[in-house]
Formats: C-alpha cells, structure tokens, sequence
C-alpha cells in the first residue's frame, strides 16, 4: 500500500515537472522569436547603441593604433569598423583607413541578447528577482560581447597585413586560440549566455522548477 502511493507521488510530481519544463520551453521560445522579430522595431536604435558604445570603449588601442566604428551605407544592421595607423596620413593629414570589416549587429551581436532574455522572462522565478537578474544579465552579456569585440580588434591590429601589436608567442598563440573560440563560431556565445542565466537568475531551489 504504502509502495503504491509512493509511486503515485512519485509520478505525479515527474508529470508537474514535466508539465512545468513544457512551460518554460514554449515560453522561451515564444519570447525569442518575439525578440528576433522585434529587431524590425528597434534595430536601428540598438546598432546605434552598440556603435556608440563600442566607440567610447575602443576609442584608442595604443599609441599607434585606433579604431573607428561608421554605419554601413548599404546595409542598416551592420557597422563598419575602420583600423588606422596614426601616422599613415593622406595629402591633407587626415588618417587613411589600412582595413576595414563589416560587423552584423543582428545575428552577431542581438541574438545573445534576445536568447538570455527569453531565458530570464521564461524562467519561473518572482518578478523582482526577474528584474534584477534582467538587469544584471544585460551587463554582463554586453560585458561579455564587448570582450568579444576587443578580441577580434586585436588580433586584426597584431596579424598581418597591419602587424601594428607585437605580442610575444604566448600571448599571441592565447589571441589566436580566443579569436577562434569567440568571435567564428556562434555556438560559444550561447554556452556564455546560459551560464549568465544560470549565475543571475537561479538558485539551488529553483533547478526543480525547470528540470525533469
């Protein structure tokens, strides 16, 4: 008698964890698709945002070097991103740009930003602790992306054809090896995402919310 009510608790509370797991995942899912299509309303702001910011923050790489950050003429979700010698000078001693790449704010930057915050809105927590852990996750997913960008900055300013930063073989093969794992491939950006969701948004009693 006793084995079988302790069965029937037990699959009553996997059928509420399972039904609390399909909550969090459709609403997850709901919210970054919201998110993703929202980009159409306020694209344009956001890359304002982060050209902005990432002007302020990379104003100058050294003595030698600096970056500048121009919106694209051809296409609105992008930045341009100019690399400069300070004294390469054209006739009228203005800088000439030695390289310049092109940077998607949509699906380059925006989309960590939408995946943690569907992963905040969706997870089953009070809604002050959801406003702190939105607060606290926006920093430190764009603390996060901006490290991404100042890697790729510096391994374009220490690589070939500028070599204007000479760092020494270990810092060098570090660069290369965080150039390969951040800034190619998307997947990272992700893990990096879930663990900010993790750190702001959970504690020990909140993991029989969202799991089996």
């Amino acid at each position: 008698m006793g084995d079988k009510k302790s069965h029937t608790g037990t699959k009553s509370f996997k059928l509420i964890q399972a039904k609390r797991l399909l909550v969090f995942s459709c609403l997850f899912m709901f919210v970054y698709a919201a998110m993703m299509t929202l980009w159409l309303v306020w694209g344009g702001a956001y890359t304002k945002f982060y050209r902005a910011g990432a002007a302020v923050i990379f104003d100058s790489i050294g003595s030698k070097c600096f970056v500048r950050f121009q919106p694209s003429e051809k296409v609105e979700n992008e930045i341009k991103i100019s690399f400069y010698h300070r004294g390469r000078l054209d006739k009228h001693g203005r800088p000439v740009p030695l390289m310049k790449i092109s940077n998607d704010i949509h699906y380059g930057v925006y989309i960590y930003i939408a995946f943690i915050v569907a992963l905040i809105v969706a997870t089953p927590i009070s809604l002050k602790r959801r406003a702190w852990a939105m607060f606290w996750g926006m920093i430190l997913m764009h603390t996060f992306l901006v490290f991404r960008l100042a890697i790729l900055i510096l391994y374009i300013f220490s690589s070939g054809p500028l070599f204007l930063l000479v760092l020494s073989p270990f810092w060098k093969k570090v660069l290369i090896v965080n150039t390969q794992v951040f800034t190619i491939n998307v997947a990272p950006g992700y893990i990096v995402a879930v663990f900010i969701w993790i750190f702001v948004s959970l504690r020990r009693e909140d993991w029989s919310k969202i799991a089996m």
